[in-house]
């Protein structure tokens, strides 16, 4: 008796081989983690704004991240009037400048969280954060060939909105599987 089956394997016994197929069999079935009725209970469990901020950040990220260093490569590469017209030397620092927003996330989250704005820690920062990327890239876009230390400014700030947009997100995120850790799974 307990003796484990010989033919089990792994040293299991044909008992707990047998009650482990009974426990699964009265196991619910796994609820589906994807598709579009997951937007729909997200929505109902954290409310519309979260969905529409989740879903703004990502547009930005998507749109505006995604593309960053390919075109950030090319504007600074090419020759005038289309680029900078850098060398690969001073390319990197460029680059570096531009993505130093990056290297310290972590100031973005202990400000939100010490310095609310209006009682709200992440909305004003989220908010904010989409609307400076959004005028940089503009103004970027805007800004006359030839003059790089303003684009690279613009750049700059660019690259800082996202990066708060990303930290927010981020927190907005945890917080919500804070209270509802079911959504996790």
């Amino acid at each position: 008796p307990g003796a484990p089956d010989e033919h089990a394997g792994n040293g299991t016994s044909a008992a707990e081989k047998g009650l482990r197929a009974v426990e699964e069999e009265r196991a619910p079935a796994p609820q589906r983690r994807c598709g579009p009725g997951v937007i729909g209970r997200i929505a109902r469990t954290f409310g519309p704004r979260f969905v529409l901020a989740v879903y703004a950040v990502a547009l930005s990220k998507a749109f505006f991240t995604a593309p960053f260093r390919f075109v950030l490569q090319y504007l600074l590469t090419d020759q005038p009037p289309d680029g900078f017209g850098l060398t690969a030397s001073e390319v990197e620092p460029a680059l570096a400048i531009t993505l130093l927003p990056w290297v310290v996330k972590a100031l973005y989250g202990i400000v939100s969280d010490t310095t609310p704005i209006g009682g709200y820690k992440r909305t004003p920062y989220l908010l904010g954060g989409l609307a400076l990327g959004t005028l940089a890239y503009v103004l970027v876009a805007l800004t006359p060939a030839g003059f790089a230390p303003l684009t690279m400014t613009w750049l700059f700030v660019a690259s800082l909105a996202t990066a708060v947009n990303d930290v927010m997100l981020d927190t907005v995120i945890a917080d919500a599987i804070i209270v509802q850790p079911a959504i996790a799974s």
